[in-house]
């Protein structure tokens, strides 16, 4: 069993009749999660060369070229988080420019009452509702506190997009063939290991799992639901787990890509008469 049985038991059903095909997609979800407990089946052919395992460069080469397709991106999208603390569903818009850019407006029926962007450096959060701004550095305990993800930028930037986290990281490791796809595990930057599934058709990522990240937690996620943007086929479903025992449901409602964004799109101005926040000193403080 290479990947943890608690996420397959864990993840969420989505509702009869929801988005397209929600009953295939469903069983895809199921599939995704719980294929790596299962004996690997008769070996198959795959679109990148019969029942060989492909090199780990021709893996980190098709995710390199979806990172480039997905450079700029924009979606509306359902989330469903829960902590330890607290459980929340929000309708969102969520636009990201790689490799660190996020930009998040949480939607009510009226229009957007709160914001979180950062351009990587910078991370910044405006409570319409109470009139609060906050600003500090994008570290990943900011964005745990802002956005419920133990990550820093890059690594939510990714994982939003459907990627990876560490893209840039050394392309070695090994590939073995499980019952649905090849599995790549490599060492990251740092010491961190990424275990990760691709399919074998298109070596899309169907889930993945680091362990060891200095400074972010152990995190899996898996991705289904794949649907054609613009000839680029990107999942409209994600569903990722942490080691504090957090979970978030990413479901995508809409998906562009090649977006044109505005060089200020992911910095925050402080707004008038609002009450600010230095998030660096509250941390330090508390």
């Amino acid at each position: 069993m290479r990947f943890r049985a608690r996420v397959a038991a864990r993840a969420p059903k989505r509702p009869v009749g929801e988005g397209r095909a929600a009953g295939a997609a469903m069983a895809l979800a199921a599939a995704i999660l719980v294929s790596s407990c299962t004996p690997a089946a008769t070996p198959r052919t795959s679109a990148f060369g019969s029942a060989r395992a492909p090199e780990p460069w021709r893996i980190a080469a098709r995710i390199a070229r979806r990172d480039q397709e997905l450079a700029s991106f924009r979606g509306q999208a359902r989330l469903d988080y829960q902590g330890s603390k607290q459980r929340f569903k929000s309708s969102q818009v969520v636009v990201v420019q790689a490799p660190q850019s996020i930009r998040i407006d949480v939607m009510n029926p009226f229009g957007v009452s709160y914001t979180v962007a950062t351009d990587g450096a910078r991370l910044a959060a405006f409570d319409r509702r109470e009139k609060v701004f906050y600003e500090g550095s994008a570290h990943a305990s900011n964005f745990h506190r802002f956005t419920g993800v133990p990550l820093g930028a890059p690594e939510l930037a990714a994982l939003i997009r459907g990627l990876p986290p560490q893209l840039g990281a050394a392309k070695g490791g090994t590939v073995v063939k499980v019952s649905d796809g090849w599995e790549w595990t490599r060492q990251l930057p740092g010491g961190a290991t990424l275990d990760m599934v691709v399919d074998f058709d298109h070596l899309e990522p169907l889930r993945l799992r680091m362990r060891g990240a200095p400074g972010s937690q152990d995190v899996e996620a898996a991705f289904g639901d794949y649907r054609d943007v613009t000839g680029v086929r990107v999942p409209f479903w994600i569903y990722v787990t942490f080691a504090d025992g957090s979970a978030l449901t990413l479901t995508y409602k809409s998906v562009q890509r090649e977006v044109a964004l505005a060089g200020d799109a992911f910095v925050l101005d402080r707004p008038p008469k609002a009450r600010v926040v230095n998030i660096d000193s509250e941390s330090a403080g508390g």
